[in-house]
This record gives structure tokens, C-alpha cells and sequence, in this order.
């Protein structure tokens, strides 16, 4: 069911749109389906602090910090362009290859 936004007071909500929500669409497949060709949404702190999701046209989705890529997750390749720690209580396990590209990077291990 198509519907349209309708102004209560100082905010817009859907009316009629059978619970989803479209953004740059009308007929909306999802309860929140945002269709654009660049960031799709922000969650933002105060105008400086923000993190963007953004969808390419491959389908991957590239999560973003302050207008830092942090990270790419996609169908082939998971890529993370900061630091990356893993917190795991337990073991932490990776299979297939495994590329280290900083060949100052320690290898060993560490007693605390």
C-alpha cells in the first residue's frame, strides 16, 4: 500500500504506507528501505560526530567515522582500513588466507 508523509506538528510521519517506510522510493520492501546512489544514513552525534553507512553498486557496504572509511563488507571481501582488535573471551578463529601487508608488524606473542 502506497501512502504519503504527513506533518503532526513539528515532525513528518507516514500515513498509510502499510508499516514501511521508503526514502527515495514509493514502494518500500523492507520497514526502512532507503534507496540513493550516495551515503544512505547517518547517525550523528552533535554535527561533527557521525558514522555513515553507504551501499555501492556492488552491494557492499562501507561503514564510515568523521568522513574516515573504517570498514567494507561485501559478498568476497571483508576490509577494515583502521586498526582492527578482536575482544573475543575465547578463541578467535580465521580460515582461508591470511595477509599481513606491514612487514614491520610484530609477529609472536606477548606476556602481559
Amino acid at each position: 500500500m502506497i501512502g504519503y508523509w504527513n506533518r503532526v506538528s513539528t515532525y513528518m510521519s507516514p500515513f498509510n504506507v502499510g508499516d514501511s517506510v521508503g526514502i527515495g522510493l514509493s514502494t518500500p520492501l523492507a520497514k526502512l528501505h532507503v534507496l540513493g546512489t550516495t551515503e544512505q544514513m547517518r547517525l550523528d552525534y552533535d554535527g561533527s560526530n557521525y558514522t555513515s553507512f553507504t551501499i555501492d553498486s556492488s552491494g557492499n557496504l562501507t561503514i564510515g567515522n568523521n568522513g574516515t572509511n573504517v570498514a567494507t563488507f561485501g559478498r568476497a571481501l571483508a576490509s577494515f582500513d583502521v586498526p582492527t582488535a578482536f575482544n573475543a573471551a575465547g578463541d578467535v578463529a580465521m580460515a582461508y588466507d591470511l595477509v599481513f601487508t606491514n612487514q614491520n608488524a610484530f609477529l609472536g606473542t606477548v606476556d602481559d
